[in-house]
């Protein structure tokens, strides 16, 4: 459990411990050597993982009545690429730096503000942190830590629309229990390198949690929500959703790769400008979306 989650030195001293005791069976022997390897390699200062996703991605519109009508539901190909490289700064507090990405890429039907009938046009989403994870007292619990970090993110919704930013975001994450995650934070996004849309800038927040079953599971719950602005205008949107989810390990072949399997149920509601009207006349939509990958 503690290897999982990351508690390299607990974990060390847990699988130590369970050696040197014996009553271990000739198998668990040997997985408690492959796995005393593994964190060995995980404290040596630097960690990496890559996550692929594939599959497809499913969307239908409904319009209120008198409006458009989205007739035309599709599926589409659907995949997505991640990954992080860790440096342990070798601090007491288990500092580290982290630098991750993803990129995901599908086909949509859509205009973004839903004004007029869409069309399928190839959907792309980036981003790229560097992120500083800082170690906090923590007395009575298993961790707390400070995550801060830089990151430029990009979304393309055709050849005339897309949204591109740097920003800044804060995350605690406080750990109860080696089971147990909880996390609340907030940022601040530039936007005004964007093409097609109204927003020069959005600030985002969110909280959550998730608990870690023995058997590898993990249920979580996240709520996120944004406002954006415009330059010498208050307010123009805001958006909010919430999120269940849960999945684990499936299968997992040690040093070579692991296969996971999640399932989410989010839903949510936006209010953003008509970008073919102005500030001033506004998009409400409310959204579902569950997601098996």
């Amino acid at each position: 459990m503690y290897y999982h989650v990351g508690s390299y030195e607990l974990a060390r001293r847990q699988v130590q411990y369970g050696i040197e005791v014996g009553g271990l069976s000739a198998s668990e022997q040997q997985e408690a050597v492959r796995l005393l390897a593994r964190i060995e390699r995980a404290l040596r200062g630097v960690t990496w993982e890559l996550a692929l996703t594939g599959g497809v991605f499913s969307a239908f519109t409904d319009f209120e009545p008198g409006g458009a009508q989205d007739d035309d539901s599709f599926v589409s190909p659907y995949g997505r690429a991640e990954g992080f490289v860790r440096w342990d700064l070798g601090t007491p507090s288990a500092d580290a730096l982290v630098l991750s990405g993803s990129l995901t890429a599908t086909q949509r039907f859509f205009t973004p503000d839903l004004s007029v009938p869409g069309s399928k046009e190839t959907f792309i989403h980036g981003n790229a942190a560097i992120t500083w994870d800082k170690g906090l007292p923590n007395s009575g619990i298993d961790s707390l830590r400070l995550l801060l970090s830089a990151f430029i993110v990009t979304d393309r919704f055709d050849s005339d629309i897309h949204e591109t930013g740097i920003g800044l975001s804060g995350r605690f994450l406080v750990r109860p229990t080696v089971e147990t995650t909880l996390f609340a934070g907030g940022g601040y996004i530039d936007l005004s390198a964007s093409q097609g849309i109204f927003a020069d800038s959005r600030v985002f927040y969110e909280a959550g949690g998730s608990y870690r079953f023995r058997n590898g599971q993990a249920l979580g719950l996240r709520l996120v929500g944004s406002n954006d602005f415009a330059s010498g205008s208050r307010e123009i949107g805001h958006s909010y959703m919430g999120e269940i989810r849960y999945g684990g390990l499936l299968m997992n072949v040690p040093d070579l790769f692991a296969w996971s399997h999640q399932v989410a149920f989010s839903a949510g509601h936006s209010d953003t400008p008509d970008l073919s009207v102005g500030i001033g006349t506004n998009i409400r939509s409310d959204f579902w979306r569950i997601a098996s990958e």
